[in-house]
């Protein structure tokens, strides 16, 4: 059926990135700490708690800034990717929205600009579900909003300069959801000033990139009618972690050239290959050789091994530079890779069964496994040699204790970093050297369901009860080495609310909201696009 007056999107079984030129390379413009790879951040999204900000009236919005490289331009921006969160507590768990575009040369949050470059309506979007528009956003959904680069409207302009913001402006009213989200994210707050929810929470990660990410709202907090008059960077009015809004776009590259200068096989250098190798062979530093191939892996930590596995695998909270873990927060670089190194000690997907990889790409062709002397990690064919028992790591093919070897105990946070004391507070706790046993405390303390997630990431449960007030942080492991935080985490006393106060001529969500740590459902990935008939 053919709504009057509107486009008509068609759902799409394949990215647009498959027809990219040998100059152009699809780059994921993100913040958060996920891969790239929708399907691989789903997955992990799905197993770890986060931060959830379910408030916003109906016109506010949220989203993401991204500054291109110079070498990036143009850029052609294919879709925009969006992680949300549904009510933990029931709810229909959706919301319909715009979703926009600003080009613009500023620094500040303000884009300078009232009409966005581009915008969707998720009311103009094709629902294969019931085979009808209307495609709202929904909660626990990993969604991949795709457009249209063969119609001249189904886009946004190419961006040739200068900088662009994604934004998500919820157009329907929201709610006094407290049943759903539990009352002190969705009540009237007077540090928040929040009076009403949205269907769903908008998703945050356990760490905040600074001028990143967006708000466009009602201000001051509190005001629940009109239209948003305020833009600005979400950590201005306490809301932390960076919002998981990407924009997977096709970028020049530098205008790669090709080389393949000396090389049988491998990679151009340019996302393309150099040759393929035959069914018995693999493709070693350019050259096809026979199949059994020596990993090269002597004085490196972690990276390639020559041999299509990996030396390593680095903490989370390092990045494999040259073959050595070094500090810093390790961006996996898997744009534009089916499998392979994802440069942060592993891997960007596994081929199928009869497939090989190869650049970072999955071709046909009988490939033998190389699981000698190998009880975990890649098997060169795509596939895995084995997996390690909980509390072990795959290190150069091989179970280890998940040990820290030394490295520093630290804590650099804690999400959220404030909660009510008449209930349960769920948070993530960042750092490094966390080890399977650790105990963690506020103040004297003890915090409940403390679960060791990797070396860098904790998730424990504030209990309900302790006084308000500012804590340190303790965080203690089993060998006894300990760190702390000072005033990490504040109790604060719930507002009491009087009966009607939170519809008191203020029914929907207000400018900000407060954090709730979501362990989330799988997620599924869909695809859709927008075009005109």
């Amino acid at each position: 059926m053919r709504r009057p007056g509107v486009a008509i999107p068609v759902l799409v079984a394949l990215l647009l990135a498959g027809t990219t030129s040998a100059a152009e390379e699809l780059k994921i413009y993100k913040n958060d700490q996920f891969p790239g790879d929708i399907n691989q951040a789903a997955q992990q999204i799905s197993g770890i708690p986060l931060a959830t900000q379910p408030g916003f009236v109906k016109g506010e919005a949220f989203g993401a800034v991204f500054h291109p490289d110079p070498s990036d331009y143009p850029v052609k921006i294919q879709g925009v990717d969006l992680f949300m969160a549904k009510p933990p507590n029931g709810g229909k768990g959706e919301a319909d929205a715009y979703i926009e575009i600003y080009f613009h040369n500023g620094s500040s949050a303000d884009p300078g600009k009232a009409t966005p470059d581009f915008s969707l309506s998720t009311y103009d979007v094709f629902n294969p579900m019931t085979m009808d528009f209307g495609m709202p956003i929904q909660g626990n959904t990993a969604m991949q909003f795709q457009f249209d680069w063969g119609d001249s409207e189904g886009h946004p302009p190419i961006l040739t300069e200068g900088s662009f913001t994604v934004m998500i402006r919820f157009m329907q009213q929201s709610e006094s959801l407290t049943s759903e989200w539990g009352s002190f994210q969705c009540q009237q707050m007077a540090d928040l000033g929040m009076c009403g929810c949205q269907q769903v929470g908008t998703l945050n990660d356990q760490a905040t990139t600074k001028n990143a990410n967006v708000m466009h709202i009602i201000y001051p907090p509190g005001n629940c009618n009109g239209a948003p008059n305020k833009w600005l960077f979400a950590e201005s009015v306490g809301v932390t972690g960076d919002f998981i809004v990407r924009a997977p776009s096709l970028v020049t590259g530098g205008g790669c050239t090709p080389d393949c200068t000396g090389k049988k096989c491998g990679s151009d250098g340019c996302g393309g290959t150099c040759g393929q190798c035959g069914p018995e062979e693999q493709c070693v530093g350019g050259e096809c050789k026979p199949g059994d191939c020596n990993p090269q892996c002597v004085g490196k930590e972690c990276g390639d091994d020559g041999c299509g596995g990996v030396c390593g695998t680095c903490a989370e909270n390092e990045a494999c530079v040259q073959g050595q873990c070094e500090g810093g927060v390790c961006q996996p670089k898997c744009d534009g890779k089916e499998c392979g190194d994802d440069s942060c000690g592993g891997v960007c997907g596994l081929c199928a069964q009869g497939e090989t990889c190869v650049a970072g790409a999955c071709q046909a062709g009988v490939c033998q496994p190389q699981c000698t002397g190998k009880e975990c990690g890649d098997d060169s064919c795509g596939g895995v040699c084995g997996a390690c028992a909980e509390g072990k790591v795959c290190e150069a093919g091989l179970c280890k204790d998940s040990g820290t070897d030394g490295k520093e105990l630290t804590i650099t946070g804690i999400s959220p970093d404030f909660g009510y004391n008449d209930e349960d507070t769920s948070v993530s706790i960042v750092g490094t050297g966390f080890k399977a046993g650790a105990t963690v405390k506020l103040g004297g303390t003890d915090l409940n369901a403390v679960q060791v997630i990797s070396e860098g990431l904790i998730s424990a449960k504030v209990p309900e009860g302790m006084e308000p007030d500012t804590y340190m942080l303790i965080v203690a492991n089993s060998d006894g080495k300990t760190a702390s935080l000072l005033n990490a985490f504040t109790v604060k006393e719930q507002e009491v609310i009087e009966p009607g106060a939170a519809d008191s001529g203020c029914n929907a969500g207000g400018g900000t909201a407060g954090s709730l740590a979501l362990l989330l459902a799988a997620l599924a990935a869909l695809t859709v696009r927008r075009r005109h008939a």
